[in-house]
């Protein structure tokens, strides 16, 4: 089951990207306020979904972990977003998701001591491999020297230093994995968050711009289902799956965000994309392969 879940976050998460791209086209909203949005927004949702759920509303901060998970995850957001200003959907996706799997990979094996396995070994050099076609072929450069003169490369490392950070959040949801009910864990990570992201976006809120509808409907979209919905979903699969495998399936991501970002943004495939894909996708496959060959504790 925790496979499932795992299969909707990441679905949810391809849409971020895009969502994201549509937001910051022509200036329409900043990469601050946008942040604040959707930290305070799916909180609210979550908040909702908690309240429908057991007709009482609970919120704790008592856990280190709960900080630690807020901090990374607002600045992963912030990153995320100053990030897509200067390279493409599809790059962001797939350099994100490699950078949380090679984190909490090292932070599953030495840290929690989760079981490596062969196949786990040569799936994390696969999607470690994909990375890195991906970052140095750029997307519309003509090589890999072109690309550290043009905006692909900055663009590239932002989104890297984000998904590091990310990862602190990761970190902190799979410490507290058995600490209460998913939600619970969930919303005060989101409300931290909140106030994080909002300390930057409060100097902006002067010049905000009236969003069309298809603007709007992308912000919402973005809000409640990729950012609220899809992080109780997360945290509830990590109560069953290895963080490792978690951050290797992460890699399905850019997988989804290829299509989406082919049809909504006219964002074309270069050889060094469809390299990447093809590690990250052999990697993902030889996690899951691992996982179904652990033994049942």
């Amino acid at each position: 089951m925790g496979i499932i879940y795992l299969l909707v976050t990441f679905f949810l998460f391809a849409l971020i990207s895009v969502c994201i791209k549509i937001l910051l086209k022509d200036n329409s909203i900043d990469i601050y306020t946008l942040a604040f949005f959707r930290f305070s927004i799916a909180a609210l949702v979550l908040l909702a979904v908690q309240y429908f759920r057991t007709k009482k509303l609970k919120v704790s901060f008592r856990s280190k972990w709960t900080l630690l998970g807020g901090l990374g995850l607002g600045l992963d957001f912030l990153f995320f977003n100053l990030g897509l200003k200067y390279t493409t959907a599809t790059a962001a996706s797939l350099l994100a998701n490699a950078t949380h799997m090679i984190a909490m990979g090292v932070f599953g094996w030495i840290w929690l001591k989760e079981n490596a396995g062969i196949y786990r070994v040569i799936g994390f050099a696969a999607t470690l491999a994909g990375m890195v076609f991906v970052c140095l072929g750029g997307q519309d450069a003509q090589s890999a020297g072109s690309l550290f003169s043009s905006q692909y490369f900055l663009g590239n490392i932002i989104i890297i230093l984000g998904g590091f950070t990310w990862t602190l959040y990761g970190v902190a949801q799979k410490m507290t994995c058995n600490d209460g009910a998913t939600i619970e864990r969930t919303i005060p990570v989101f409300i931290i968050g909140t106030a994080v992201t909002g300390l930057s976006a409060i100097p902006k809120f002067g010049g905000l711009k009236p969003l069309g509808l298809y603007e709007l409907a992308a912000l919402l979209v973005l809000c409640v289902f990729c950012t609220g919905l899809s992080y109780a979903a997360l945290a509830k699969a990590l109560k069953t799956v290895d963080i490792v495998v978690a951050g290797v399936m992460g890699s399905l991501t850019p997988v989804f965000t290829v299509a989406i970002a082919h049809f909504s943004l006219k964002e074309t495939l270069t050889l060094s994309v469809i390299l990447g894909m093809i590690g990250v996708l052999a990697g993902t496959v030889l996690m899951v392969f691992q996982e179904k060959s652990d033994p049942v504790v």
